[in-house]
């Protein structure tokens, strides 16, 4: 096998197991931070970690204007979009249900990349259907929690939001980003999200005051290490190399690894609905994907 296919196998199966475990440590770490002040902690860190990068390879900082915007544009739909919205869902909802909801990201993918980036990669009837059955799942996921005024709807807005915001900022690191390296595009992203997630946290009102405790530490210590810089650098490394529509297949895995450590770990139930409606949730995608994959050979 080829150097930079074992590289490619190694990046995904990265996603599919371990960023499932990032749901889990998010819940952890917000036992001690507000949602967004902790992801602007999360990040500066991660960034100013990976600064050597930047000051090592400086020379191969961007030239191009357009792909200096692009960077800090996907990095704020990437990381302030998609992972501040998951976290502020992670106060309102369980953890396992925050990452199936979030699991519609491929649906949003086809939908947002046949529409605005290529004609190619229009959607037909079959996928279409995929769609409406993600959807449906969703709304059968949260059918509890959707009436105005119930105490959970923030955190089910928050992540029915964050994959749509993901998938927009995966497309736009996909299709213009070219030159810059991964470690590179990588820190600089995160150094971009930095200042208006913090921002953010204070438009909110939220709190700067941390409750450090040993799990609080791990768990931050887990999410700035290995669900950002390691995890992140190979999701940025496969939006380089490999079409998000495969790339985004993670999302089938990590719901079902979230479910579970949330249940060993955290005690959170998994009800009777939840069963259904991930059925839903994953049929919808799977169709979607074989089409896109059928698609893709007839092309070859």
């Amino acid at each position: 096998m080829k150097r930079e296919s074992l590289n490619a196998l190694f990046a995904y199966l990265t996603l599919c197991i371990v960023w499932g475990t990032t749901y889990l440590g998010i819940k952890i770490a917000l036992e001690g931070f507000d949602p967004f002040f902790m992801v602007g902690v999360r990040f500066l860190i991660a960034g100013l970690l990976m600064s050597p990068v930047l000051l090592r390879k400086r020379a191969q900082l961007p030239a191009d204007r357009k792909e200096w915007l692009a960077i800090i544009v996907s990095g704020i739909c990437l990381l302030v979009g998609g992972n501040g919205l998951v976290t502020l869902s992670e106060r309102y909802i369980a953890s396992g249900v925050t990452a199936l909801t979030v699991a519609t990201n491929p649906a949003w993918a086809v939908l947002i990349g046949g529409w605005f980036f290529s004609r190619e990669e229009r959607y037909g009837k079959i996928a279409l259907t995929g769609m409406l059955l993600a959807m449906a799942g969703v709304v059968l996921l949260h059918h509890n929690r959707l009436s105005v005024g119930n105490h959970d709807l923030p955190g089910v807005l928050a992540a029915c939001a964050s994959p749509i915001l993901w998938a927009t900022g995966s497309l736009i690191a996909r299709n213009y980003i070219r030159r810059t390296d991964v470690l590179t595009t990588t820190a600089l992203q995160m150094l971009a999200a930095t200042i208006p997630v913090f921002l953010i946290s204070l438009a909110l009102g939220e709190s700067w005051h941390v409750t450090l405790t040993a799990r609080v530490v791990w768990a931050m210590v887990f999410l700035i290490l290995i669900g950002s810089v390691l995890v992140y650098a190979a999701y940025v490394w496969l939006t380089q190399h490999m079409p998000i529509s495969r790339i985004v297949t993670y999302t089938y895995i990590n719901p079902v690894v979230a479910l579970i450590l949330g249940r060993i770990v955290l005690g959170e139930p998994i009800e009777a609905h939840v069963i259904p409606a991930s059925a839903l949730i994953i049929g919808g995608l799977l169709l979607i994907y074989f089409t896109r994959f059928r698609k893709a050979a007839s092309r070859s």
